[in-house]
Formats: C-alpha cells, sequence, structure tokens
C-alpha cells in the first residue's frame, strides 16, 4: 500500500471549502482531526489528502431527510468533541454545560419529549455529525444550567452517521421541532349531570 498523499493545511482547507465547507468550520475540523491527527514538520502542518477527500464528499443532510428520519424532532449540538473519549465519556461531555439554554426552552424539550418520545440528538463539528444519543430526559444540573440524560441512538443514526449538517452560524445548539404529534388519550367528555 504506497504511502498518503499529505497536503499542507492550506491545501487541506480549499478541499473542504470547494465542498462547501465555510472557512471558520474547516479550520474546526482540522484542528478537531477528523480527518487524522496532522503530520507536523518544520514549517507546516501536513494532512492525508485522501481522508480529507473522504470528510468533503460526505453527504449533506437536509430538511427533508431530518423530518423524515427525526418526526419527532432533533436537538444539533454544535459542540466540538474532543478526541480519543470512550462513548461513555462522550455521553457525559454532551450530557452537561448546557447553560445557553433558557428555562422555557428546557420545559418545551422535556414536554416534547414526553409527548413524542426520546429526542434525537446529533453533535457536530464544523457541520460534521461527530456523535448520536436520544434525549431522554432535560434537568437542570449545576444551578440553572440545563443537563441531559443521554441514551444510545436508535436508527435513525444510521443516515446520519458520516453525515453533515447545514448549522449555519448561531448559538451552541439548533432545534428542529417535532413533525409527528402523538396519539393523545382520548378525553372523556361528560355533558349534562
Amino acid at each position: 500500500m504506497p504511502p498518503p498523499t499529505l497536503v499542507s493545511t492550506r491545501e487541506a482547507l480549499a478541499v473542504l471549502r470547494s465542498a462547501g465547507v465555510g472557512a471558520r468550520a474547516a479550520d474546526r475540523v482540522l484542528a478537531g482531526g477528523l480527518a487524522g491527527a496532522g503530520v507536523r514538520t518544520r514549517s507546516v502542518l501536513l494532512h492525508d489528502l485522501g481522508r480529507v477527500r473522504q470528510l468533503a464528499e460526505r453527504p449533506v443532510l437536509a430538511g427533508r431527510t431530518i423530518t423524515e428520519h427525526c418526526p419527532q424532532g432533533l436537538f444539533v449540538a454544535r459542540r466540538d468533541l474532543p478526541p480519543e473519549l470512550s462513548r461513555a465519556d462522550q455521553e457525559r461531555w454532551f450530557a452537561g454545560g448546557w447553560g445557553e439554554i433558557s428555562g422555557w426552552v428546557r420545559l418545551r424539550l422535556q414536554l416534547e419529549i414526553e409527548r413524542c418520545g426520546p429526542r434525537p440528538f446529533a453533535a457536530c463539528t464544523g457541520g460534521f455529525v461527530t456523535f448520536g444519543a436520544e434525549i431522554t430526559r432535560v434537568r437542570v444540573g449545576d444551578g440553572p444550567v440545563a443537563a441531559f440524560d443521554l441514551a444510545a441512538p436508535g436508527s435513525w443514526f444510521e443516515v446520519f452517521d458520516g453525515a453533515r449538517l447545514r448549522t449555519g452560524p448561531g448559538r451552541p445548539w439548533v432545534i428542529h421541532p417535532p413533525t409527528q404529534v402523538a396519539a393523545a388519550a382520548p378525553a372523556r367528555v361528560r355533558i349534562g349531570g
């Protein structure tokens, strides 16, 4: 097997940018090791061109695909994943520290979970999906900071794993609301005495 073709960070960024990855997102993707660890030389950091191209070729999931596979909604975390964590450590990393989420949003999420079932959770680095889980409960962690109880992802993650999401600029999370409404128990109405 021939050795990998190595390219400079500038060239790797150009490959990612040509695939529609924003400049800051491309920087975060390479810094986060999604294309593998870079090789440091005296003057430049080199990246495996094949792995960079594989990243650039990942499918981009959009509206219809998201609603089709996650009718109960989707929570997208725009939070980088530290490299080399076990699955349990990844769950702990993503479960806590959501101070940016207001009390109203926490309440809405919990009510939707109670009504529609666990909420799919996808974490992205620069739009590239790096982790999947399901939020089974929203709670208050340290002080007023939101925390999640996370479980392994359902079958929806088979489509999301190895894909990209267009997350755009903004806060560290994006909520795609549910498109399904859980069947509610019929109300008993008593008319008259």
